[in-house]
């Protein structure tokens, strides 16, 4: 059997801990690399339905609508989470019959103004 100088066996420990290292280096990046783009993406979202939930809240039916048809869009999108998910569903429950009363009370002005 070959035998191994402590010079050579010390050198193959030592190149294989600094390659043990990188791959854990690159591990830990790659898991906080992920993280990062999961908050970011989630941020994303948030302050799209924050959009879309200011534009329900206005006084202006086209703005309504357009904040009605954001939200819309934004729970069919699948990257969404389930709570924002619900804060979406939420907040079309709430718009739905404010957007139907808008268009009725718009409707029946253009109709007083048409008279």
């Amino acid at each position: 059997m070959p035998v191994v100088s402590p010079q050579v066996a010390s050198a193959c420990i030592t190149a294989s801990a600094v390659v043990l290292g990188l791959v854990l280096q690159a591990l830990v990046a790659r898991y906080t690399l992920r993280q990062k783009q999961g908050a970011d993406l989630r941020s994303a979202h948030w302050q799209r339905i924050q959009w879309a939930v200011d534009k329900t809240l206005s006084g202006d039916v086209e703005a309504l609508e357009i904040g009605m048809r954001a939200l819309e869009t934004i729970a069919l999108d699948e990257t969404v989470g389930d709570v924002d998910l619900k804060v979406v569903g939420t907040a079309l429950d709430v718009g739905e019959p404010k957007l139907l009363n808008a268009t009725a009370q718009a409707e029946a002005a253009e109709g007083g103004a048409e008279a």
